[in-house]
């Protein structure tokens, strides 16, 4: 500063110290778009598997299965396009939606025949006739991308050298969870059925959840450590139960933004069918149908965008994602000169 005479200004930021190793992760540029989406909710560490790979998959595919519509989801894509293109503020959200839309047009188009809210052709299952089918298609994505979590529970475990915990805890918590799947999807609510046998399934690993990692504590480590884990393990096995049918039926959020997206979409062809005949009832119709469109693309893509963060911080991440990394930040030197 002495030797420019003032005409230096020196900035400089501090960020907070660790000494854990920073992380920096390097990606195909596809999958490097949705790091930030990861780092919304934390930094994963090198000791755990890092989601950003997978979400780069399940983001756009939920996505597409809550937004489903091959006119709107083309719609989509231009309208990332524009932004990405044309926009620098806006441009990264552009992708997102650029790539979204193309899992919306996809998924709109072949598995419900859907084109701007209209049934076109029947798909692998209509939602407008084949309700039952689609609410439970929504409750089979919830199952497995909850089972994926556990898994990677399992293997951050593993990673970790938390043996006890894979074999004695996580994974009796995944056969909890698919006997607690198959009690439901195969007998109903029926609890009498339940009662004749098959609801061992759920008890079984239940009880060795339990009474697993105790009484490995209780050999490995004596009596002290005994009952504070056994406390904690049976508590965490009670919520657990709680917490599946909660979070899996969460994915009904799927079914319900479909079926509003086609019934919103109705009303504004309904508005524009109100329109007389004549030069301008035909021009009034086709104005209410554009702005309709319009309207339900902008709006259902944030609401959608929103129940997709939900599902995947709340639902997914709480299952294996520890938010223990460091994220790297390297040494800037910033000099403005006047």
């Amino acid at each position: 500063r002495e030797r420019l005479n003032g005409k230096i200004i020196i900035t400089h930021i501090e960020e907070h110290s660790s000494r854990e190793v920073p992380v920096i992760y390097r990606y195909p540029k596809f999958i490097k778009i949705f790091e930030s989406i990861t780092c919304l909710y934390g930094t994963p560490s090198y000791n755990e598997i890092n989601p950003t790979p997978i979400l780069a998959i399940t983001f756009p595919l939920l996505f597409g299965f809550m937004f489903g519509d091959l006119g709107h989801g083309i719609m989509l894509i231009l309208l990332g396009l524009f932004l990405y293109k044309y926009t620098k503020s806006l441009s990264k959200i552009g992708m997102y939606l650029s790539i979204c839309g193309v899992f919306s047009a996809i998924i709109g188009g072949v598995l419900y025949g859907e084109a701007f809210g209209k049934h076109i052709f029947h798909g692998v299952f209509s939602p407008t006739e084949d309700v039952m089918s689609l609410l439970k298609f929504s409750l089979y994505i919830g199952i497995a991308h909850i089972s994926i979590g556990i898994i990677i529970q399992i293997i951050n475990n593993l990673i970790q050298n938390k043996r006890a915990d894979a074999f004695l805890v996580n994974l009796p918590r995944l056969i909890l969870y698919f006997g607690f799947v198959y009690l439901v999807f195969g007998f109903g609510l029926n609890i009498i059925k339940w009662l004749e046998g098959p609801i061992l399934l759920m008890i079984i690993p239940m009880i060795f959840m339990i009474i697993g990692k105790p009484i490995w504590t209780l050999i490995s480590h004596g009596k002290e450590e005994f009952l504070s884990i056994f406390g904690e393990v049976a508590f965490e096995a009670l919520d657990t139960v709680i917490r599946f049918v909660s979070n899996t039926v969460s994915y009904l959020r799927i079914f319900a933004m479909i079926m509003a997206h086609i019934y919103l979409t109705n009303v504004f062809y309904s508005l524009s069918n109100i329109a007389g005949e004549g030069i301008f009832g035909v021009i009034f119709s086709w104005i209410m149908a554009v702005i309709g469109n319009i309207f339900v693309v902008l709006l259902e893509s944030v609401v959608v965008v929103a129940q997709d963060l939900r599902l995947h911080f709340y639902e997914w991440f709480s299952k294996f994602f520890e938010n223990n990394g460091v994220r790297f930040s390297p040494f800037k030197l910033l000099m403005l000169v006047k």
